[in-house]
């Protein structure tokens, strides 16, 4: 799909799923270098479209520290526990909350250019905001951080379903021009 059409940046897709993200990744013109999923049938599917890229199936135990450098990192690992007919526990339920948050450990070892993290609306309502806190304060020094509540069929998706979304830039990689705190937009430090 991407091949010989144009030179791509990179892209690694966290919790890759049913290959949305990735998908839109190589619309907009990214390359896919690797990705994580734990589900067979989704890893057939990244085959099948991303043949020259590597999967590691547990994102947490799996992708090795000298992982291919990409330019963008995106994720958007379950939403169950954060869902509002979920467990409502966020990083406390009892199976996939405690991904969430955790997802940071990977994006600094690895400190892509430009990231994206997606879950439900609903984690802004979640345990005092604790996940979304931990997540802007870890990655806050080496990032500049927007996040804002979308619409998604506002972009083209075919659901009606609103996503807590949080985008971040490098810092070294961005010099001191980028916008700093606005709490009127979302823009953190």
């Amino acid at each position: 799909m991407y091949m010989d059409k144009r030179p791509a940046y990179s892209v690694a897709v966290l919790a890759f799923g049913g290959m949305l993200c990735t998908i839109a990744s190589i619309i907009a013109g990214f390359k896919p270098k690797w990705g994580s999923e734990v589900d067979p049938i989704h890893q057939q599917m990244w085959l099948d479209l991303c043949p020259d890229s590597d999967i590691y199936p547990n994102a947490f135990t799996d992708i090795p520290i000298d992982a291919p450098k990409v330019t963008y990192m995106t994720s958007g690992f379950p939403c169950i526990e954060y869902s509002p007919r979920g467990s409502n526990k966020g990083m406390y339920g009892k199976e996939t909350g405690w991904m969430f948050p955790k997802q940071v450990t990977i994006i600094l070892a690895h400190k892509p250019i430009a990231i994206r993290i997606e879950q439900t609306d609903n984690c802004m309502y979640i345990n005092d905001q604790a996940e979304i806190k931990f997540i802007r304060d870890a990655l806050e020094d080496d990032y500049y951080l927007h996040h804002t509540v979308i619409e998604t069929w506002r972009y083209g998706d075919i659901t009606n379903r609103k996503r807590w979304i949080l985008v971040g830039f490098l810092k070294e990689m961005c010099g001191s021009g980028v916008s700093q705190t606005r709490k009127d937009t979302g823009w953190v430090r």
